[in-house]
């Protein structure tokens, strides 16, 4: 007598550089302490591709309530407040 086995398939989803970047960045502005002061430091990461930093920046730049002020370092502060009703 046989035995079969079922296979289990798992997909392996893989997130671009970009996505990678934006998750990252997303936490670090979803923090209590950035929510709570409405601004955040970020900074590139060793892997970040720069084409993919500099393409956040420009999108980061497009939002409303949003200044961003560049750092000699190569990282970015970010202010944003309430939008108005």
């Amino acid at each position: 007598m046989s035995r079969s086995r079922a296979r289990t398939v798992t997909h392996q989803t893989q997130i671009s550089s970009y996505e990678r970047l934006v998750r990252r960045v997303n936490q670090a502005i979803a923090s209590p302490m950035a929510q709570a002061r409405r601004q955040a430091l970020l900074s590139p990461a060793a892997d970040d591709r720069p084409d993919d930093w500099e393409r956040l920046l420009d999108e980061i730049q497009e939002a409303e309530n949003v200044s961003m002020t560049q750092q000699r370092d190569g990282s970015v502060h970010l202010r944003w407040s309430s939008p108005e009703r």
